[in-house]
């Protein structure tokens, strides 16, 4: 990868580096407003959902989406 960054780390908020050494050492999460509207039978809007993802880092593999 170059420059003695380690290709499994991430970088907090805070700016603090995170090793991830394994499998579910680290999962990441997302919550976020869709950009889907629901309507109702009469097209009243009802409200817009929110998507929650989880993935491990060290795998890249999504653990959950709610």
């Amino acid at each position: 990868m170059g420059g003695g960054q380690d290709f499994h780390s991430v970088k907090t908020r805070e700016g603090k580096d995170l090793s991830v050494d394994y499998s579910n050492d680290v999962w990441q999460c997302d919550h976020t407003r869709t950009g889907v509207l629901v309507v109702d039978q009469h097209g009243e809007f009802l409200s817009r959902p929110w998507l929650t993802t989880l993935i491990d880092t060290y795998s890249r593999c999504i653990m959950g989406i709610i």
